[in-house]
């Protein structure tokens, strides 16, 4: 009797933990394009800033806080930051990153560095406007690689 219950507990268990990691994605759900699609817009959650010839793309955003990111690989044209701050040394360092859930593709941490760490990101980040929070464009200084993110405020 005893094992029976330890059998069901555990079943039980990887149930509930399954159904939380189910319930959070759907909260954050994603998409990959491999090249530029006006698919991209659906929904609203990435604005009609970006060049037509970007690649690699990730997109992930939360329905309950309204964050967006976008991970992309540059193209021939170039990536507009008109409108946007470039941050200092001193500001990239305050930056309160909020990253995607279960999201191998963004970066772990900016750098001001060429990296030790592949993961960590050495780029210009640009400050803007999103909807009622703030967006961040960084472009990164060694790769093709373009990283932007809204925060609901």
């Amino acid at each position: 009797m005893k094992k029976f219950i330890l059998i069901l507990l555990s079943i039980l268990s990887i149930a509930v933990v399954k159904g939380l990691v189910s319930f959070l994605y759907m909260e954050q759900p994603g998409r990959y394009y491999e090249i530029h699609t006006d698919e991209l817009y659906a929904g609203g959650w990435v604005p009609r800033q970006f060049p037509k010839d970007i690649t690699n793309i990730y997109e992930q955003h939360d329905i309950d806080t309204n964050h967006v990111w976008l991970r992309f690989d540059r193209g021939q044209q170039a990536v507009s930051t008109e409108g946007m701050k470039k941050l200092s040394i001193k500001e990239k360092e305050k930056l309160q990153l909020q990253t995607p859930l279960f999201s191998s593709w963004w970066f772990d941490g900016l750098i001001e560095q060429q990296p030790a760490n592949d993961a960590a990101l050495y780029a210009d980040v640009f400050i803007g406007s999103c909807g009622r929070g703030s967006s961040f464009l960084a472009l990164s200084l060694n790769r093709q690689t373009v990283y932007w993110w809204c925060q609901s405020e």
